[in-house]
């Protein structure tokens, strides 16, 4: 493999050319593709939504995804994967939350990771995996009663707090930076929502020490971030032995950057 090829591709490109080994080279192979990992996703949703819903209601929310995804656009795109495998992490976040069996957070974490080679927003679920895994350790404390010490855990929730608010922050400043105000309405607010949501969450106090409640936090997070390097390692070690790091850097950071900010110029012309 050659630096440019390395510098231009992602698991997208490698999943198509494995389709177009065993299916053959046609644009209906990709669809082909996708369709395969649409079938092994419809039932991570009815898992999810049976979770949380009665069997009624998860099969409604269940044909609602299902007809409001791929059918729509029937194209083998990342974005598509990215979808398909959040939901898996989601569904294994899910599975841990009720049986509490770590090796759930290491497929989350293989989930997330895998999500991120196919399209870098894939980061996005790597993160909304820790925020989850920082309201599983806040869920599972009861509230402490008016005689307990307060102040406890006060820089445990300082620090979840301050974590989520940067992320607001950076998220903020990603879109917003290269969007404007468009970028933020449409973009930033939703992708905000729920740190905020878990920043308004930790002024709950526990009374358990701050000690104690990082060392269950990290010891969920370490499994699921062993997850991700599992998945994102092999990948990255294929654009060093090439010597293309600077090429991934430059074409998952820089220039989806240079697209937006040409996206966003491009639309206030057309609404001049």
């Amino acid at each position: 493999y050659s630096k440019t090829f390395f510098g231009r591709t992602g698991l997208t490109r490698f999943l198509n050319a494995l389709g177009f080994r065993l299916l053959g080279e046609s644009a209906m192979t990709t669809r082909w593709v996708a369709l395969g990992a649409y079938a092994l996703w419809v039932p991570a949703v009815w898992g999810v939504a049976r979770a949380f819903a009665g069997p009624w209601a998860a099969a409604a929310a269940t044909v609602l995804a299902a007809a409001w995804t791929l059918p729509m656009y029937a194209e083998g795109m990342p974005s598509w994967y990215n979808l398909f495998l959040a939901s898996f992490a989601l569904l294994a976040l899910v599975r841990f939350a009720g049986d509490a069996r770590r090796r759930w957070l290491f497929w989350a974490g293989v989930a997330a990771g895998a999500s991120i080679l196919f399209k870098i927003i894939g980061l996005y679920g790597v993160a909304a995996g820790l925020l989850g895994l920082a309201w599983l350790e806040d869920a599972s404390r009861p509230e402490a009663g008016a005689g307990a010490a307060r102040g406890t855990d006060a820089v445990y929730r300082w620090f979840i707090a301050a974590c989520a608010l940067a992320l607001v922050a950076l998220v903020g400043g990603l879109v917003g930076g290269a969007m404007g105000l468009q970028g933020l309405v449409r973009f930033a607010l939703p992708a905000a929502s729920a740190p905020l949501v878990m920043a308004w969450a930790t002024r709950r106090h526990t009374g358990v020490p701050s000690r104690d409640r990082f060392r269950a936090l990290i010891e969920m997070a370490l499994p699921f971030t062993l997850g991700v390097a599992a998945a994102v390692a092999p990948f990255l070690l294929l654009y060093a032995f090439s010597g293309a790091l600077d090429d991934l850097y430059r074409g998952v950071f820089v220039l989806p950057q240079r697209r937006l900010a040409d996206a966003a110029w491009t639309g206030l012309r057309s609404g001049l």
